[in-house]
């Protein structure tokens, strides 16, 4: 009767303990259940202040020697550590095979100062109460520690349950190129999904363990509720990643920063820039934006774009336009300011103030679709580019407004544009019947 009672409370214990471990093992909807237990790991190898600062307050790095007594790790084996043991039985002296200890939780319990080239790393398993370690190779713990290596197969827990903690639920934008769905519901095989727009608005729906290298699994939907996931390293505990690899200005598609921003009251102002989404708007001059790729693109003048979103940046007067290219279709973003009252000075060898202001950079409406305006010109209309036969609503598209407007004369009128830093002075001869360019004299 006893030894049915021991039973009892055993099978409890252990089964309070799979459904803790268990929320860490989340899964994109609609994936196949089968019962394929190999792991594979994932092999893919403008920043916003205040996003920076929730990330470096929350996730703080800490390398192993400066790891502490409790830190919890979940077992993520790769395909290699199947082949070769991580872990050692403290009570047996025998090496155990990673696929046993997969997705078992394994606390730090502090390392052993051994003599000679067998120092040990230690760690009690929630899941069956054994103690194993990490045989350090060749050297020491103190040199050990202090390498990028870290302990195989073990995937940060910290991060993932402050990650539960502080994005469940709350909405992101994407900045990868590529997520990925789950083709398994039991097993890890997955499919890539490149077809999500950099800067799609998406709803975190589930947070779980990913990798050893990428520990937090971010499961995210868009508004039609299609879902998909990115694994990522955050504070990049025992990820095995590089300073300058986490830090690098290409921005990494597995950190948190180059897969997701957050989208918070800081960051987005419905009330304040409400109106300029959807509008319809045309470059008054040449300018840079940054695509989709994260690289810099110089736009024409009356390139026209549909304001998709904008997003006012913290502790500061700039907000950052997403802009949809109405040809092409392309997204790309451009930081500005929205007050026209700051005091905008011009260069000389530029063609835009050293203030991006909105009203400098942007003008309502579709120039090509102008009364006019002829598709046939327009690239020379963009480069300010006058020839015989345009209309006068060309003329004032290319050049702008005239300094002066001649009157008529045997049946000929003028515009003259003076010198500025940007055209030489011109003048442009209109027939007064046709109301089209003569010729161009500069």
């Amino acid at each position: 009767m006893k030894k049915s009672f021991f039973l009892v409370l055993m099978t409890a214990f252990l089964g309070l303990n799979v459904a803790a471990q268990n929320k860490y093992i989340v899964k994109t909807k609609g994936t196949n259940k089968t019962t394929n237990q190999q792991m594979e790991a994932l092999s893919e190898d403008e920043d916003e202040a205040e996003k920076l600062d929730i990330i470096s307050r929350n996730f703080v790095f800490s390398d192993l020697c400066s790891w502490q007594e409790g830190m919890r790790f979940m077992v993520v084996p790769e395909k290699k550590d199947l082949i070769i043991k991580t872990f050692t039985d403290s009570l047996t002296g025998n090496m155990v095979s990673s696929n046993l200890l997969k997705h078992k939780i394994m606390v730090y319990k502090g390392h052993d100062k051994l003599s000679g080239l067998h120092e040990h790393i230690n760690f009690l398993c929630e899941d069956d109460g054994k103690v194993y370690y990490y045989e350090i190779p060749s050297y020491s713990f103190d040199d050990y520690c202090y390498s990028r290596q870290g302990v195989p197969t073990l995937a940060y827990l910290g991060d993932v349950d402050k990650a539960i903690e502080l994005f469940k639920d709350k909405k992101f934008r994407t900045k990868a190129n590529t997520y990925y769905v789950d083709s398994e519901l039991e097993g890890n095989d997955v499919e890539a999904v490149t077809d999500v727009p950099v800067g799609t608005e998406v709803t975190v729906k589930a947070i779980g363990v990913g990798s050893r290298s990428y520990p937090v699994k971010i499961i995210v939907a868009d508004r039609r509720g299609r879902e998909f996931f990115q694994n990522v390293a955050i504070s990049r505990i025992n990820s095995g990643m590089r300073d300058d690899e986490f830090t690098a200005i290409q921005e990494i598609p597995h950190t948190f920063k180059g897969s997701f921003e957050l989208v918070n009251d800081n960051m987005t102002d419905d009330k304040e820039y409400g109106e300029y989404r959807g509008k319809v708007v045309y470059t008054l001059q040449r300018t840079d934006m940054t695509d989709s790729h994260k690289l810099r693109v110089r736009m024409a003048r009356l390139s026209v774009f549909t304001i998709a979103d904008v997003q006012k940046m913290p502790n500061s007067k700039y907000v950052r336009l997403t802009l949809t290219g109405t040809g092409s279709g392309s997204k790309y973003y451009k930081l500005v300011t929205m007050d026209s009252e700051n005091n905008v000075t011009w260069d000389e060898d530029m063609d835009a103030p050293r203030e991006d202001v909105y009203s400098n950079l942007f003008a309502e409406g579709d120039p090509s679709k102008y009364p006019g305006i002829r598709k046939k010109n327009y690239m020379d209309i963009q480069k300010g580019i006058v020839r015989k036969g345009f209309t006068e609503q060309e003329v004032k598209l290319a050049l702008g407004e005239p300094d002066v407007k001649g009157t008529d004369k045997n049946g000929v009128f003028t515009y003259t544009y003076n010198s500025t830093a940007s055209q030489s002075r011109s003048e442009v001869f209109f027939d007064s019947a046709t109301k089209t360019v003569l010729r161009v004299v500069k």
